[in-house]
């Protein structure tokens, strides 16, 4: 997904928030950290694999790239972390909110490209990725191997 629909919808929240919601600055910075900054993931990954460190060269190796990444901030269990936190940090649920909207705009993009077959879509669960190299959520339902395609998709 492109950042500048992470970051609009991010501010659409926020807005929504402020004016319904009545709430401060902190929260609206919480909502924007978690519906747009997470993606520094995916920068953090760019300079592991590459060894540079060009944002704009970042942004042009996910966008053009097919394979599954692992972006540690768009998994289960980083939402889960944060809910845990939450209990104890009640003002992390607006960062919740952010986080969940990110990641519904992902999986929304990840069934439309599924559906066009223009790449394998993003890993959703880091533990058994780690543990067995599956991935087990993918918007066509089936279980597929990292890395691999479906015998039916060449």
């Amino acid at each position: 997904m492109y950042p500048l629909w992470h970051l609009l919808l991010s501010a659409a929240i926020s807005i929504f928030a402020i004016l319904k919601l009545n709430v401060g600055p902190l929260e609206v910075s919480l909502i924007v950290l978690g519906g747009f900054l997470i993606d520094a993931d995916h920068y953090l990954i760019y300079i592991i694999n590459k060894r540079r460190f060009g944002i704009r060269a970042a942004y042009r190796y996910f966008k053009g790239s097919p394979r599954a990444h692992l972006c540690v901030f768009h998994t289960a269990e980083f939402m889960l972390l944060t809910l845990f936190f939450m209990l104890y940090l009640p003002v992390l649920g607006w960062f919740l909110a952010g986080l969940a909207s990110h990641l519904l705009l992902d999986i929304i993009e990840d069934v439309v490209m599924r559906f066009y077959k223009m790449h394998e879509g993003r890993i959703y669960f880091l533990i058994p990725y780690l543990l067995w190299g599956k991935v087990l959520f993918k918007p066509s339902g089936r279980l597929l191997k990292s890395g691999r395609r479906r015998a039916d998709e060449h």
